[in-house]
């Protein structure tokens, strides 16, 4: 019963959160659509989007119906495109992340004092990858991406969301909870974890 009402009150919160969200500055866009974003707008477009996708997706229709006359109708369409694939692939677990990170994200309920909240769980790491060169270990538990907090039920898919659009070369700093020890895919709020930071780029 608790974790039926914990999903219904994140799923309202969430869609209060994406009512009262402002809308992603027109011009930052229209510039990647054309690609022409520099490294911080860059950063800024994929933090918003990870978070209010479906907001930016209207965004991009609406400038697709009006047919703006400083866009290319082609370049706009491959967009639109790209980011219905990102939408789809970050709701399956190990997608977009396996290419691009080698971290495989997993969903993650936290329980302390009997309050139930979503975090993004890395189960898997691959020894090749900078993640792991980086000391991120399997069983670490994502509470910021470049000092955005990360909750709520949908915290892992807006996750693998942030990778798939994160800039190419450009750092990428999370702060996480590890453990000695992990149980299973999730922790109680008697586990106590060490809070750590890692900086690499994907």
């Amino acid at each position: 019963m608790k974790f039926t009402l914990f999903i219904l009150v994140s799923c309202f919160i969430n869609t209060l959160s994406t009512l009262g969200a402002q809308d992603l500055d027109v011009n930052i866009i229209e510039k990647y659509v054309e690609g022409t974003l520099n490294k911080e707008e860059s950063i800024e477009f994929a933090l918003h989007t990870s978070v209010n996708y479906e907001q930016v997706m209207n965004q991009l229709e609406a400038l697709q119906n009006t047919k703006a006359q400083s866009l290319s109708t082609e370049k706009l369409q491959q967009v639109i495109k790209k980011l219905k694939e990102v939408g789809e692939v970050s709701k399956k677990s190990e997608k977009p992340e396996r290419s691009l990170t080698g971290m495989h994200i997993a969903w993650f309920i936290v329980s302390k004092d009997d309050t139930l909240s979503s975090l993004p769980l890395i189960y898997k790491v691959d020894q090749s990858s900078a993640a792991y060169k980086a000391g991120l270990r399997a069983g670490d538990v994502i509470q910021k991406a470049h000092g955005k907090n990360l909750t709520g039920s949908h915290s892992a898919i807006e996750f693998r969301r942030l990778l798939a659009l994160w800039p190419t070369d450009s750092s990428l700093k999370l702060s996480i909870l590890r453990s000695p020890t992990t149980v299973g895919n999730g922790f109680s709020g008697r586990d106590r974890r060490k809070r750590m930071t890692f900086e690499f780029t994907p």
